[in-house]
């Protein structure tokens, strides 16, 4: 998650040329009908991606479709393969952020709670998103991933040069989270 620009889908891009398969772009989806067990859901087999960023982030044999709009500077890139259409346990959220070094820091629920509720996609829509009792089931969603979930700010180095470098302090992460008990 991150905002506009934050390197969302660049990454996510790099992780794709080290070997890794994408799950989604744009919107997460989670599946808690089992909370011992939350699960992201698969989206689309396409990332959207701006020039720059495509060109130097080879996506091999993706497929480059249209503009969607004029106003949307990304062409989105279908792919026909390094796509995972199974769910699969959701252990780790990034909260990307721009900055000088590759970096991962977990966050506390604490911080961890409002940065997903800002990401959430419903709250996008304000008060019409969550009529009658959906606002507090909404709250309780995020808390219990805000507690349930690693949370963890993720900063990005600037500069399309350097994005292998996110690549390797997440791999190392989701490394070392595995071996957690």
């Amino acid at each position: 998650m991150g905002d506009k620009g934050a390197g969302k889908s660049t990454t996510a891009s790099a992780m794709i040329r080290a070997g890794h398969r994408l799950l989604t772009d744009d919107v997460v989806a989670l599946d808690l009908a089992n909370p011992s067990e939350p699960m992201t859901v698969p989206g689309f087999p396409q990332i959207k991606l701006a020039a720059d960023a495509a060109a130097a982030i080879s996506l091999g044999g993706a497929e480059v479709r249209p503009q969607v709009h004029p106003a949307i500077d990304k062409m989105q890139h279908r792919l026909n393969g390094d796509f995972s259409g199974d769910k699969v346990p959701a252990t780790r959220i990034y909260i990307l952020k721009r900055g000088e070094r590759a970096d991962i820091t977990p966050l506390p629920a604490i911080a961890a709670l409002p940065a997903i509720i800002k990401f959430s996609y419903v709250t996008r829509f304000g008060r019409a998103a969550l009529p009658d009792d959906f606002a507090a089931a909404h709250l309780q969603q995020c808390s219990w991933i805000a507690n349930h979930i690693g949370v963890y700010r993720l900063e990005i180095p600037t500069g399309l040069d350097r994005i292998g470098e996110a690549v390797e302090v997440i791999e190392k992460d989701l490394s070392a989270g595995s071996r957690r008990p």
